[in-house]
Protein backbone atom coordinates (compact mmCIF):
# COMPACT_ATOMS: atom_id res chain seq x y z
CA UNK A 1 0.00 0.00 0.00
CA UNK A 2 0.99 3.68 -0.20
CA UNK A 3 1.08 4.02 3.32
CA UNK A 4 3.09 1.29 3.64
CA UNK A 5 5.72 2.92 1.00
CA UNK A 6 5.79 6.00 2.67
CA UNK A 7 6.59 5.42 6.31
CA UNK A 8 9.39 3.35 5.20
CA UNK A 9 10.89 5.96 3.38
CA UNK A 10 10.20 8.55 5.97
CA UNK A 11 11.78 5.02 8.42
CA UNK A 12 14.56 4.82 6.53
CA UNK A 13 15.15 8.62 5.57
CA UNK A 14 15.93 9.97 1.99
CA UNK A 15 18.72 8.26 0.30
CA UNK A 16 20.32 9.66 -2.57
CA UNK A 17 20.88 7.58 -5.63
CA UNK A 18 24.03 8.37 -7.24
CA UNK A 19 23.72 9.58 -10.87
CA UNK A 20 24.21 6.35 -12.69
CA UNK A 21 23.03 4.33 -16.21
CA UNK A 22 20.32 1.63 -15.89
CA UNK A 23 21.35 -1.35 -18.77
CA UNK A 24 18.02 -2.11 -19.93
CA UNK A 25 17.44 -5.03 -22.37
CA UNK A 26 15.20 -4.00 -25.10
CA UNK A 27 12.24 -5.81 -26.55
CA UNK A 28 12.83 -8.96 -24.20
CA UNK A 29 15.61 -10.28 -26.73
CA UNK A 30 13.51 -10.43 -29.67
CA UNK A 31 14.77 -7.87 -31.96
CA UNK A 32 15.68 -8.65 -35.87
CA UNK A 33 18.84 -9.89 -36.98
CA UNK A 34 19.03 -5.62 -37.80
CA UNK A 35 19.07 -2.36 -36.39
CA UNK A 36 18.79 0.67 -37.84
CA UNK A 37 19.87 3.88 -35.34
CA UNK A 38 19.67 7.78 -36.64
CA UNK A 39 19.35 10.79 -35.35
CA UNK A 40 18.38 14.46 -36.50
CA UNK A 41 21.20 16.37 -34.79
CA UNK A 42 24.58 15.20 -32.78
CA UNK A 43 25.74 12.84 -34.98
CA UNK A 44 26.15 8.82 -33.55
CA UNK A 45 29.48 7.41 -32.58
CA UNK A 46 30.13 3.81 -33.25
CA UNK A 47 33.02 1.68 -31.76
CA UNK A 48 33.25 -2.21 -32.36
CA UNK A 49 35.11 -4.31 -29.80
CA UNK A 50 36.61 -0.84 -28.72
CA UNK A 51 37.78 0.37 -31.78
CA UNK A 52 36.29 3.83 -33.35
CA UNK A 53 34.66 2.97 -36.76
CA UNK A 54 33.34 6.48 -37.38
CA UNK A 55 30.44 8.86 -36.79
CA UNK A 56 27.15 9.74 -38.63
CA UNK A 57 23.23 10.47 -38.81
CA UNK A 58 22.71 6.79 -39.03
CA UNK A 59 23.97 3.39 -38.17
CA UNK A 60 23.15 0.16 -39.62
CA UNK A 61 23.76 -3.50 -37.31
CA UNK A 62 23.32 -6.91 -38.46
CA UNK A 63 23.86 -10.31 -37.29
CA UNK A 64 27.04 -11.76 -38.94
CA UNK A 65 28.93 -15.09 -38.20
CA UNK A 66 29.07 -14.86 -34.37
CA UNK A 67 29.25 -11.60 -33.88
CA UNK A 68 28.07 -8.19 -35.35
CA UNK A 69 28.52 -6.04 -38.74
CA UNK A 70 28.33 -2.45 -38.01
CA UNK A 71 27.91 -0.03 -41.30
CA UNK A 72 28.26 4.16 -40.83
CA UNK A 73 29.24 6.59 -43.01
CA UNK A 74 30.43 4.26 -45.80
CA UNK A 75 32.32 2.55 -42.92
CA UNK A 76 32.33 -1.32 -41.74
CA UNK A 77 33.86 -3.19 -39.17
CA UNK A 78 32.70 -6.70 -37.94
CA UNK A 79 32.90 -7.81 -34.17
CA UNK A 80 31.95 -9.39 -31.10
CA UNK A 81 29.98 -5.78 -29.81
CA UNK A 82 29.29 -2.66 -31.10
CA UNK A 83 28.87 0.54 -28.88
CA UNK A 84 26.63 3.34 -30.71
CA UNK A 85 26.29 6.42 -28.41
CA UNK A 86 25.16 9.98 -29.02
CA UNK A 87 24.20 13.49 -26.93
CA UNK A 88 20.65 13.16 -28.21
CA UNK A 89 18.05 10.97 -28.77
CA UNK A 90 18.27 8.32 -30.63
CA UNK A 91 15.50 6.82 -33.15
CA UNK A 92 15.69 2.71 -33.57
CA UNK A 93 14.24 0.77 -35.57
CA UNK A 94 14.34 -3.20 -35.08
CA UNK A 95 11.74 -5.69 -36.24
CA UNK A 96 8.48 -4.61 -35.02
CA UNK A 97 9.92 -1.94 -33.16
CA UNK A 98 10.25 1.80 -34.13
CA UNK A 99 11.51 3.58 -30.48
CA UNK A 100 13.41 6.48 -29.43
CA UNK A 101 15.68 6.36 -26.18
CA UNK A 102 18.31 8.44 -24.24
CA UNK A 103 21.53 7.13 -23.92
CA UNK A 104 24.01 4.84 -25.50
CA UNK A 105 23.34 0.81 -27.10
CA UNK A 106 25.46 -2.01 -26.65
CA UNK A 107 24.83 -4.58 -29.52
CA UNK A 108 25.59 -8.05 -29.72
CA UNK A 109 24.65 -10.89 -31.55
CA UNK A 110 21.76 -12.82 -29.13
CA UNK A 111 20.07 -16.02 -29.13
CA UNK A 112 17.36 -14.86 -31.92
CA UNK A 113 18.85 -11.68 -33.50
CA UNK A 114 20.38 -8.80 -32.10
CA UNK A 115 20.85 -8.55 -28.24
CA UNK A 116 19.98 -4.48 -27.82
CA UNK A 117 20.84 -3.20 -24.60
CA UNK A 118 20.39 0.69 -23.59
CA UNK A 119 22.63 2.20 -20.97
CA UNK A 120 19.69 5.19 -19.90
CA UNK A 121 20.24 7.80 -17.04
CA UNK A 122 18.05 6.11 -14.01
CA UNK A 123 15.59 9.26 -13.85
CA UNK A 124 15.19 9.51 -17.68
CA UNK A 125 14.39 5.58 -17.61
CA UNK A 126 12.10 6.21 -14.74
CA UNK A 127 10.23 9.23 -16.31
CA UNK A 128 9.52 6.32 -19.37
CA UNK A 129 8.25 3.56 -16.73
CA UNK A 130 6.18 5.43 -14.90
CA UNK A 131 4.32 6.51 -18.09
CA UNK A 132 3.78 3.35 -19.46
CA UNK A 133 3.20 1.39 -16.27
CA UNK A 134 0.62 3.79 -13.94
CA UNK A 135 -2.37 4.58 -16.17
CA UNK A 136 -3.34 8.20 -13.81
CA UNK A 137 -1.93 11.64 -14.08
CA UNK A 138 -2.46 12.85 -10.20
CA UNK A 139 1.13 13.97 -9.08
CA UNK A 140 0.85 12.52 -5.77
CA UNK A 141 0.20 9.17 -6.40
CA UNK A 142 2.83 9.53 -9.72
CA UNK A 143 5.30 10.74 -7.49
CA UNK A 144 4.67 7.59 -5.23
CA UNK A 145 5.09 4.96 -8.46
CA UNK A 146 8.39 6.87 -9.29
CA UNK A 147 10.11 6.35 -6.07
CA UNK A 148 9.21 2.63 -6.94
CA UNK A 149 10.11 2.49 -9.98
CA UNK A 150 13.92 4.35 -9.11
CA UNK A 151 13.84 1.86 -5.97
CA UNK A 152 13.49 -0.97 -8.40
CA UNK A 153 15.95 -0.41 -10.77
CA UNK A 154 18.34 0.36 -8.44
CA UNK A 155 17.91 -3.10 -6.66
CA UNK A 156 17.98 -5.07 -9.72
CA UNK A 157 21.02 -3.55 -11.04
CA UNK A 158 24.24 -6.39 -12.00
CA UNK A 159 21.85 -9.23 -12.21
CA UNK A 160 22.83 -9.84 -15.22
CA UNK A 161 25.98 -10.11 -16.64
CA UNK A 162 25.17 -8.11 -19.70
CA UNK A 163 21.89 -5.83 -18.39
CA UNK A 164 20.20 -4.66 -15.26
CA UNK A 165 16.71 -5.46 -16.22
CA UNK A 166 13.97 -5.88 -19.82
CA UNK A 167 12.11 -3.40 -20.94
CA UNK A 168 8.62 -5.64 -20.38
CA UNK A 169 6.59 -6.82 -17.40
CA UNK A 170 9.25 -9.27 -16.41
CA UNK A 171 11.15 -6.57 -15.30
CA UNK A 172 9.42 -2.70 -15.28
CA UNK A 173 7.71 -1.97 -18.61
CA UNK A 174 9.88 0.61 -20.67
CA UNK A 175 9.59 2.06 -23.84
CA UNK A 176 12.19 4.76 -24.53
CA UNK A 177 11.51 8.60 -24.55
CA UNK A 178 8.03 8.05 -27.37
CA UNK A 179 6.34 7.88 -24.07
CA UNK A 180 7.52 10.28 -21.62
CA UNK A 181 4.28 12.85 -20.56
CA UNK A 182 4.67 15.99 -18.80
CA UNK A 183 3.57 14.58 -15.42
CA UNK A 184 5.87 11.82 -15.33
CA UNK A 185 8.36 13.99 -16.04
CA UNK A 186 7.77 16.59 -13.13
CA UNK A 187 7.74 13.59 -10.66
CA UNK A 188 10.83 12.07 -11.47
CA UNK A 189 12.44 15.72 -11.08
CA UNK A 190 10.64 15.94 -7.87
CA UNK A 191 11.63 12.54 -6.54
CA UNK A 192 15.13 13.27 -7.60
CA UNK A 193 17.26 10.55 -6.19
CA UNK A 194 14.54 9.60 -3.58
CA UNK A 195 14.47 5.79 -2.50
CA UNK A 196 12.99 3.36 -0.52
CA UNK A 197 15.68 1.56 2.23
CA UNK A 198 15.08 -1.32 4.24
CA UNK A 199 18.03 -2.82 6.30
CA UNK A 200 20.60 -1.11 4.68
CA UNK A 201 19.70 -2.02 1.17
CA UNK A 202 17.27 -1.29 -1.88
CA UNK A 203 13.65 -2.30 -0.79
CA UNK A 204 11.73 -5.21 -3.11
CA UNK A 205 9.56 -2.37 -4.18
CA UNK A 206 6.87 -4.49 -6.39
CA UNK A 207 3.32 -3.35 -7.15
CA UNK A 208 -0.02 -4.27 -8.94
CA UNK A 209 -2.66 -2.39 -10.85
CA UNK A 210 -5.31 -3.49 -7.83
CA UNK A 211 -5.45 -6.04 -5.18
CA UNK A 212 -9.23 -6.41 -4.47
CA UNK A 213 -9.27 -4.88 -1.29
CA UNK A 214 -6.47 -6.47 0.63
CA UNK A 215 -2.82 -6.74 -0.25
CA UNK A 216 -1.08 -10.35 -0.29
CA UNK A 217 2.14 -11.60 1.53
CA UNK A 218 5.13 -12.19 -0.65
CA UNK A 219 4.97 -15.49 0.69
CA UNK A 220 1.39 -16.52 -0.54
CA UNK A 221 2.19 -15.62 -3.82
CA UNK A 222 6.43 -16.33 -4.50
CA UNK A 223 6.55 -19.23 -1.81
CA UNK A 224 9.50 -17.15 -0.70
CA UNK A 225 10.53 -15.93 3.25
CA UNK A 226 8.45 -13.41 4.62
CA UNK A 227 9.52 -9.79 3.79
CA UNK A 228 8.39 -7.68 6.80
CA UNK A 229 7.34 -4.38 4.85
CA UNK A 230 5.01 -6.97 2.26
CA UNK A 231 2.43 -7.70 4.56
CA UNK A 232 -0.88 -8.66 3.88
CA UNK A 233 -2.91 -5.53 4.51
CA UNK A 234 -6.43 -4.13 4.17
CA UNK A 235 -7.06 -1.68 1.19
CA UNK A 236 -10.49 0.08 1.43
CA UNK A 237 -9.01 2.74 -1.54
CA UNK A 238 -8.86 0.00 -4.15
CA UNK A 239 -12.43 0.07 -4.23
CA UNK A 240 -11.96 2.20 -7.24
CA UNK A 241 -10.39 -0.16 -9.31
CA UNK A 242 -12.73 -1.78 -12.45
CA UNK A 243 -11.49 -4.75 -11.25
CA UNK A 244 -11.93 -4.64 -7.44
CA UNK A 245 -14.48 -7.68 -7.87
CA UNK A 246 -14.51 -10.00 -10.66
CA UNK A 247 -16.45 -13.32 -11.41
CA UNK A 248 -15.65 -15.74 -14.86
CA UNK A 249 -15.78 -19.12 -15.36
CA UNK A 250 -14.16 -21.86 -17.64
CA UNK A 251 -15.17 -25.75 -19.03
CA UNK A 252 -13.98 -28.08 -16.38
CA UNK A 253 -12.06 -29.96 -18.51
CA UNK A 254 -10.51 -27.23 -20.21
CA UNK A 255 -9.09 -26.09 -16.61
CA UNK A 256 -7.75 -29.83 -15.83
CA UNK A 257 -6.13 -29.62 -19.79
CA UNK A 258 -4.55 -26.62 -18.78
CA UNK A 259 -3.02 -28.42 -15.77
CA UNK A 260 -1.63 -31.14 -17.53
CA UNK A 261 1.50 -30.02 -17.55
CA UNK A 262 1.94 -31.65 -13.78
CA UNK A 263 0.02 -35.03 -14.72
CA UNK A 264 -3.46 -36.23 -14.54
CA UNK A 265 -5.99 -33.76 -13.75
CA UNK A 266 -9.46 -34.11 -12.68
CA UNK A 267 -9.83 -32.23 -9.88
CA UNK A 268 -8.63 -29.15 -7.94
CA UNK A 269 -8.22 -28.40 -4.26
CA UNK A 270 -7.21 -24.67 -3.70
CA UNK A 271 -6.07 -23.45 -0.12
CA UNK A 272 -6.58 -19.73 0.46
CA UNK A 273 -4.08 -17.68 3.01
CA UNK A 274 -6.12 -15.28 5.60
CA UNK A 275 -6.08 -12.81 2.79
CA UNK A 276 -8.16 -14.19 0.43
CA UNK A 277 -4.98 -15.26 -2.15
CA UNK A 278 -4.62 -18.80 -3.42
CA UNK A 279 -1.34 -20.06 -2.15
CA UNK A 280 -1.38 -23.71 -2.89
CA UNK A 281 -3.35 -25.57 -5.20
CA UNK A 282 -3.65 -29.71 -4.79
CA UNK A 283 -3.78 -31.88 -8.12
CA UNK A 284 -5.60 -34.93 -8.24
CA UNK A 285 -4.25 -37.67 -9.05
CA UNK A 286 -1.40 -36.29 -9.59
CA UNK A 287 -0.59 -35.84 -6.16
CA UNK A 288 1.14 -33.09 -6.93
CA UNK A 289 0.82 -29.13 -5.04
CA UNK A 290 1.52 -26.04 -6.91
CA UNK A 291 1.80 -22.41 -5.89
CA UNK A 292 -1.15 -20.25 -6.77
CA UNK A 293 1.13 -18.09 -9.17
CA UNK A 294 2.04 -21.06 -10.75
CA UNK A 295 -2.07 -22.43 -11.02
CA UNK A 296 -2.79 -18.96 -12.23
CA UNK A 297 -0.06 -18.73 -15.03
CA UNK A 298 -1.08 -21.99 -15.98
CA UNK A 299 -4.66 -21.35 -16.82
CA UNK A 300 -4.34 -17.80 -18.40
CA UNK A 301 -2.08 -19.43 -20.72
CA UNK A 302 -4.28 -21.60 -22.00
CA UNK A 303 -7.65 -19.81 -21.34
CA UNK A 304 -6.68 -15.67 -21.62
CA UNK A 305 -5.20 -13.64 -19.14
CA UNK A 306 -8.18 -11.90 -17.90
CA UNK A 307 -9.37 -15.52 -17.00
CA UNK A 308 -7.83 -15.57 -13.43
CA UNK A 309 -7.09 -11.88 -13.11
CA UNK A 310 -5.39 -12.68 -9.57
CA UNK A 311 -4.91 -15.18 -7.34
CA UNK A 312 -7.00 -13.62 -4.37
CA UNK A 313 -10.22 -15.22 -5.93
CA UNK A 314 -12.46 -18.06 -4.56
CA UNK A 315 -12.89 -21.21 -7.14
CA UNK A 316 -15.85 -23.56 -6.65
CA UNK A 317 -17.15 -25.99 -9.19
CA UNK A 318 -20.40 -26.10 -10.48
CA UNK A 319 -21.63 -28.85 -13.22
CA UNK A 320 -19.24 -28.82 -15.75
CA UNK A 321 -17.53 -25.51 -15.23
CA UNK A 322 -15.18 -23.45 -12.83
CA UNK A 323 -16.33 -20.73 -11.53
CA UNK A 324 -13.51 -18.13 -9.91
CA UNK A 325 -15.16 -15.45 -8.05
CA UNK A 326 -12.21 -12.80 -7.38
CA UNK A 327 -10.67 -9.43 -6.56
CA UNK A 328 -7.96 -7.33 -8.30
CA UNK A 329 -5.75 -7.25 -11.02
CA UNK A 330 -1.78 -8.97 -11.07
CA UNK A 331 -0.22 -10.16 -8.14
CA UNK A 332 -1.55 -7.90 -5.20
CA UNK A 333 1.49 -7.45 -3.32
CA UNK A 334 2.89 -4.27 -2.40
CA UNK A 335 1.32 -1.29 -3.68
CA UNK A 336 -2.00 -1.30 -5.33
CA UNK A 337 -1.85 1.48 -8.25
CA UNK A 338 -5.68 1.98 -7.50
CA UNK A 339 -4.81 1.97 -4.33
CA UNK A 340 -2.84 4.66 -4.78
Amino acid sequence: MLRSALLLLLLAGPALAHAQDVRVRLFEGRSGPSALLSTHGAPLAVDVDGAFVGSGSSVRVEVSGRGVSVSVDGATASGQRARVESEEEVRLQSGQYDRRYLGSFVIRRGSRGLQIVNHVPIEPYVASVVASEYPFREIEGVKAQTILARTYALRHQGDHEDYDVEDSQRSQVYKGESVVTEVTREAAELTRGLVLRYAGTYAETVYSSSNGGHSAGNEDVWNSTPVPYLRATPDPYDAESPQHRWTTTADASRVHRALSRYGAVTAIYPERSASGHVRRVRLEPAGRSISGSQFRSAINSALGYRTLMSTNVAIRRSGDRYVFEGGGFGHGVGMSQYGA
